[in-house]
């Protein structure tokens, strides 16, 4: 068993004592170099840099409203291109309605054959307003009139 001599000389070798106050720093500053390695920043804590805490806070949200701006760019785009789709679908449709009036109002056809071409073009305009109600970005109609800002 150790005397209270051996005791006094360990706490009074002031060797030890500053090795000791040494591995403690050492030991704290190693574990902030892990914490940091461990989330990616520089700044984890404000007492790492005070000054730069604040900036960087503010570019972190910076960074999060830009990504959900990005996020809304997409969506956008996303729902354009649906829109542009109907569009040519109701463009070409127009165009065939427009060649089936040019060919119907030929004098030489006869009645049936107008009817059979206003039949035509009935069910080519009742496509388009079906392709307008039916052309949906999210849960809105993009095609039909009724969108208001």
């Amino acid at each position: 068993m150790a005397s209270i001599g051996d005791l006094y000389r360990v706490g009074t070798n002031l060797g030890a004592r500053n090795a000791l106050l040494v591995y403690k720093k050492n030991n704290e500053h190693l574990q902030k170099l892990q914490e940091q390695t461990a989330s990616g920043k520089r700044l984890n804590e404000s007492a790492d840099d005070p000054a730069f805490f604040n900036m960087s806070d503010r570019l972190t949200a910076r960074t999060r409203g830009i990504s959900a701006a990005m996020t809304n760019v997409a969506t956008a785009r996303n729902i354009l291109s649906t829109a542009e789709g109907g569009l040519k679908i109701i463009q070409e449709l127009l165009i065939r309605v427009k060649e089936e009036i040019t060919r119907a109002a030929n004098d030489i056809n006869g009645q049936q054959t107008r009817e059979t071409s206003a039949r035509a073009i009935d069910d080519m305009l009742g496509d388009v307003d079906d392709i307008g109600r039916e052309t949906l970005g999210g849960d809105r109609a993009l095609l039909d009139g009724t969108y208001t800002n």
